[in-house]
């Protein structure tokens, strides 16, 4: 079975996640970019992940958020946005591998409110961690450190979420169970980490010396390929999942 078969309309999703990402400077540098990107498993991977944009030279603002960047309309509507988005998105993955028919509205009103709750969960570690970063140079390394192992021991939580429909505490649980003796879920990061720099070479070549215009094509043309590379982890977490044992895993 091909994974992509019926569910490629898909890549729609990491395109305007990408898009409604804020606001981006793209430097002209006057010369050629040559860039590497990379990162950790990600739920909704968008074009983002394999661009490196470069940090001096002319600028000219991708302007991608649709309702401005001030005040608190924005985040808490893009927050809403990606829940929702995330939530059909990861669903119809997982029925595609399940070799189910999408059912989009049936999974965005299971989902979206775990959804919502992991972000939160999110949101509230950062901000923690920051605070803790702030407090004096040596506690920066302290938040470095959190904010690299929070992202290892948690980038299963939203699949597990689709996964197995359970309660946050429990996707916690079960995201940390999967990541915390590294092997397999290690292994899989590393490599994924690696697949998306190797990406991102090419792609950061093409795409970032084009200005504006080249930058927006490879929101567009990368879309699919961070599908596939959802599709991939999505399928790498299930499997893990079923390694865990059917004892404790909820039917």
């Amino acid at each position: 079975m091909n994974a992509l078969d019926g569910i490629r309309w898909l890549a729609v999703v990491p395109f305007v996640l990408a898009l409604w990402s804020g606001n981006r400077p793209v430097h002209d540098t006057g010369g050629v970019h040559l860039g590497l990107s990379g990162s950790l498993p990600y739920p909704v991977t968008g074009g983002w992940s394999f661009l490196d944009l470069p940090s001096t030279g002319v600028t000219e603002t991708l302007t991608t958020d649709p309702v401005g960047s001030t005040g608190l309309l924005a985040p808490l509507l893009g927050v809403l946005v990606t829940a929702v988005l995330a939530a059909g998105y990861l669903g119809t993955i997982h029925r595609r591998l399940a070799g189910e028919q999408p059912q989009v509205l049936t999974d965005v009103r299971r989902y979206t409110v775990s959804v919502l709750g992991f972000q939160l969960f999110v949101f509230i570690s950062v901000i923690v961690l920051v605070l803790i970063g702030a407090l004096s140079a040596p506690f920066v390394l302290v938040t470095f450190v959190g904010l690299i192992g929070g992202g290892y021991f948690f980038y299963p939580a939203l699949f597990v979420i689709v996964a197995e429909d359970r309660d946050l505490l429990s996707v916690l649980q079960r995201s940390y169970a999967i990541t915390r003796s590294g092997g397999a879920a290690f292994s899989y990061a590393v490599r994924y980490l690696i697949a998306t720099a190797l990406v991102s070479i090419p792609a950061t070549a093409v795409f970032v010396n084009l200005g504006y215009p080249g930058t927006l094509a490879g929101l567009i043309l990368l879309a699919p390929v961070g599908l596939v590379f959802d599709i991939t982890t999505m399928a790498f977490i299930e499997d893990a999942l079923d390694d865990l044992g059917p004892e404790v895993r909820r039917t």
